[in-house]
């Protein structure tokens, strides 16, 4: 992300961007040492006393706001995404200017109707100790989503009435909105839930220049994605390109791809014939 849009071209548009992040003492790979230097490099790393883990999240997420709601006052709007998605800046300042958003929102893309699960072996698995009810109120894709000042300070007020859940998009935008009484935005016409997306759009920019209507979508494992398209789009903004004649949904042929994850092998002898 700093090799797409350094400190410096972020100024031009007048955003400002923080790393969030929390400790990870058994990480070989990243040492305290380095992050302290990292942070005396760039000025933009923002550290909370909670081990890096999946159910901190919801500890990482309300360090953010609350950090947004004392240091960025007067700012219009603030954003939340994650580290392994791809957004289109370009598009995505133009899309700023341009809505119309209400006083108190969280404008994203909207999960309604969502039940929680309930399989033990399942990496989402809730504990009725954790969730009791049958459903999760409507809440917004932790992915990204616009929220502003306003909107913060009153999610910030009420996290300390409204007992810690660790999956942090249904707690912040669902539970403490629900409180809040913050109205839910949808711009999920903007999102695809597809990197095999995002990489049809970028061939089509260099090849045809064929503008995209996507702003927001997952990396699918490839950490330079985000730079590779952003350059990309970066030749729609500053010279024009031309309209899509036919939806991407029609046109893009890509090569889907499958994520297993980190895990052992396990290797077994079979008697033949």
């Amino acid at each position: 992300m700093r090799r797409a849009f350094p400190t410096d071209a972020l100024k031009k548009f007048d955003i400002r961007r923080i790393f969030l992040l929390g400790l990870a003492p058994t990480d070989k790979y990243t040492k305290q040492a380095a992050i302290v230097d990292e942070e005396r490099r760039f000025g933009d790393l923002l550290q909370g006393n909670f081990i890096e883990a999946y159910r901190n999240l919801t500890y990482k997420h309300l360090m953010g706001i609350q950090w947004a709601a004392a240091n960025c006052q007067r700012v219009k709007y603030v954003i939340k995404m994650d580290d392994d998605i791809v957004v289109n800046f370009y598009k995505l300042v133009d899309l700023l200017h341009t809505l119309r958003l209400p006083r108190k929102l969280l404008a994203g893309y909207i999960l309604s109707g969502m039940a929680p699960v309930r399989e033990p072996a399942n990496k989402w698995y809730i504990r009725l100790d954790e969730y009791k009810y049958p459903s999760y109120p409507t809440f917004l894709s932790g992915w990204f989503y616009i929220t502003n000042p306003i909107t913060v300070q009153s999610l910030v007020k009420e996290s300390s009435k409204v007992p810690y859940f660790w999956v942090d998009d249904v707690y912040i935008t669902g539970l403490l909105a629900q409180k809040c009484r913050v109205q839910h935005y949808n711009i999920g016409n903007y999102f695809t839930v597809h990197s095999e997306f995002l990489e049809c759009c970028l061939r089509d920019i260099k090849k045809f220049r064929y503008d995209c209507d996507i702003i927001i979508g997952p990396n699918g494992g490839d950490n330079n994605l985000f730079y590779k398209f952003n350059d990309a789009a970066s030749e729609c903004y500053y010279r024009k390109c031309l309209k899509r004649s036919r939806s991407l949904n029609q046109t893009c042929v890509g090569e889907v791809k499958r994520t297993l994850g980190r895990g052992n092998s396990i290797i077994n002898s079979y008697q033949l014939g």
